[in-house]
């Protein structure tokens, strides 16, 4: 949903706001009963002010028991992340990459800004391929088959990845920065505690003289590639996408949010000459003059091609397939009215307006592994920065613990935080029982049945 669709929701979300506001909140008593449906879709999902004047987490040992309750996690969390941290950053921003976590060697197409706040060191990659689970894992991949996004602006797309403290504890203390622990069986049913954070988030380098440049959140240029091969320090790098993956007590598969820039590319179907919203003049990763509309032309890439290559990867044009992941009316109504209430409560000023949530996907009783059978929320959740080549999938299609075997991997796999491969030296200290420290991350064994 755009910017100006919100805008014209506002009034209706602000006079529904203290009748209901109550009725909607992340509480878990406030779960439907199974034949409401029809009044849960007409009531809106709504923002406590809360968030946005003390943001706090949501007690993830409790897990939503509504459709909109997982929004508003999603939602809630990520005005959290965002608020300026204690040192200076944003909260985020101090959490350690997947490479420092594991001690990998970033990949040799990282580049990298360190924080004058923290003195911590950033890496950034331009998204090439997502493994398949046997394959060797780098964090520079673009979900589905291999291309670069590459923005109007001709220029290159970068991405982080990065692990929250619950989640670097659990690796930590479960050892699994050692691969062969991952294999044992002891680490069979592991999973990431409830609170454990990863988040992805995407950036275009941008230049100070950008008309809106002052509309996006940005931080400091440093080195990065244009398509040619050739490298430049942009004035500014600009957020354009954001993966929320959180765990709740109930809910091992992880549930999976995204959010996007405002003007980063028009809902789908394509429609030649879509406006964005306003002031914005121009999309980030779509061409108002393009009036192509194929399916061979719109959100394809060149296989192959990266920063250097010959020939380079192209300019892409991009639409985002799917508005608000899909999913039933309820989910869509949700989100919409999510957005619209957060947006009404967030000052004029701020950054975090341009922003929103395109949707968020879990599964049924957090049963893994997941399916088509046992899916809930934005069923075809993409986020057009990060899966822009793959939008006829979700975050599962890639990211389950199912195999090849009837043995499914352990649950924690499920993020591919962690590597596919790697040496069973040093080995593990531990096989059939857990160290104290890990068993202490896991919920505690269900009672024995009566």
């Amino acid at each position: 949903m755009t910017l100006e669709k919100y805008r014209q929701t506002i009034p209706v979300a602000g006079l529904l706001m203290a009748a209901a506001i109550c009725r909607r909140q992340d509480l878990s008593q406030n779960k439907p009963p199974a034949n409401s449906k029809a009044t849960a879709v007409s009531e809106p999902c709504l923002a406590d002010p809360n968030w946005i004047q003390s943001p706090s987490q949501p007690d993830f040992q409790s897990d939503p028991m509504s459709v909109c309750a997982f929004h508003q996690y999603a939602w809630r969390s990520f005005l959290f992340l965002t608020s300026p941290s204690p040192v200076g950053d944003l909260i985020f921003e101090t959490f350690p990459s997947i490479d420092d976590v594991f001690g990998r060697k970033a990949s040799p197409s990282a580049k990298t800004l360190v924080s004058a706040n923290t003195k911590k060191v950033r890496s950034f990659v331009p998204r090439v391929n997502k493994p398949s689970r046997v394959e060797p894992f780098t964090d520079d991949l673009q979900a589905g088959p291999g291309g670069v996004l590459v923005a109007q602006s001709n220029d290159v797309t970068y991405y982080e990845q990065l692990l929250d403290p619950t989640g670097v504890g659990f690796v930590k203390s479960c050892d699994l920065t050692v691969f062969d622990c991952q294999a044992q069986p002891a680490a069979k049913d592991l999973r990431l505690p409830a609170g454990a954070i990863e988040v992805k988030a995407s950036w275009v380098p941008m230049s100070k003289s950008h008309p809106n440049a002052n509309l996006f959140y940005k931080i400091n240029g440093f080195a990065v590639q244009r398509p040619d091969g050739s490298t430049y320090v942009p004035d500014f790098m600009a957020l354009t996408g954001f993966h929320l993956v959180f765990a709740t007590k109930g809910h091992p598969e992880l549930i999976w949010a995204t959010f996007e820039h405002v003007a980063n590319a028009p809902d789908g179907p394509c429609v030649p000459g879509a406006p964005p919203p306003a002031p914005f003049q121009s999309w980030t990763f779509n061409n108002l003059k393009d009036t192509d509309c194929s399916p061979t032309h719109i959100n394809q890439f060149v296989k192959g091609a990266k920063p250097g290559s010959k020939p380079p990867p192209p300019i892409n044009q991009v639409v985002r397939v799917t508005p608000s992941g899909g999913g039933d009316p309820e989910n869509v109504g949700d989100i919409k009215s999510l957005n619209a209430s957060v947006l009404a409560q967030l000052s004029a000023e701020s950054v975090w307006r341009n922003y929103f949530l395109v949707g968020t996907i879990w599964t049924k009783g957090g049963n893994l592994p997941p399916s088509t059978s046992n899916e809930a929320g934005s069923t075809l959740l993409a986020n057009a920065t990060m899966e822009t080549f793959r939008q006829n999938k979700n975050c599962f299609d890639c990211h389950t613990n199912a195999t090849g075997s009837s043995q499914a991997a352990p649950p924690f796999l499920v993020s591919h935080a962690f590597p596919f491969q790697g040496s069973s030296k040093p080995a593990c200290s531990y096989t059939s029982t857990l160290p104290k420290a890990c068993a202490a991350t896991q919920p505690p064994p269900s009672p024995p049945a009566k």
